[in-house]
C-alpha cells in the first residue's frame, strides 16, 4: 500500500513539473522545452530553466546522456544571454539520473537570430 501511495504522489508531482513545459523547437534530432513555471524577472534580466531533449543517447567530452537541464539568465533589453547552469541526465526529457554538471555564470553572448536561442529568449522575455 506505501509503494502505491509514493507513485501515486510521485506521478502528481512529476505531472505538475511536465505540465509546465513549452515546447520551443526542434532539429537536428533534439527538442528544446521552456519550463514556464521557473521564469522569473530581475530589472531587465529574465532567468529560466529549459530542458533540450535527445532523440538518441549523445556524447559530448566523454559523457553519454539523453537530455539537458540548463538554468539561463535574458538579457532582455540588450537581447544577449548566459549559461547559470547545466545538467546532463541520462534519461529523457530531464530525467534519470544527472551524468555531470557545471554551475557558473558563463560570459553574455548575443541572441542569434533565426537560432534556438532567438526563441528562448523571446519566450522568456514575452512571458515574464
Amino acid at each position: 500500500m506505501r509503494k502505491i501511495i509514493l507513485m501515486l504522489l510521485f506521478a502528481t508531482m512529476s505531472g505538475g513539473v511536465m505540465a509546465e513545459l513549452v515546447h520551443i523547437g526542434q532539429g537536428d534530432g533534439k527538442n528544446l522545452y521552456a519550463n514556464a513555471a521557473t521564469i522569473r524577472k530581475r530589472g531587465d534580466v529574465v532567468t529560466m530553466e529549459d530542458v533540450l531533449d535527445y532523440a538518441e543517447v549523445t556524447t559530448l567530452h566523454g559523457y553519454k546522456f539523453s537530455s539537458a537541464i540548463s538554468h539561463q539568465e535574458y538579457d532582455c533589453k540588450k537581447k544577449r544571454l548566459r549559461m547559470v547552469y547545466l545538467s546532463l541526465r541520462s534519461g529523457g526529457m530531464g530525467s534519470g539520473t544527472t551524468v555531470t554538471s557545471y554551475k557558473s555564470r558563463s560570459n553574455w553572448i548575443p541572441v542569434v537570430p533565426r537560432d534556438f536561442l532567438e526563441e528562448m529568449w523571446k519566450f522568456a522575455c514575452s512571458n515574464q
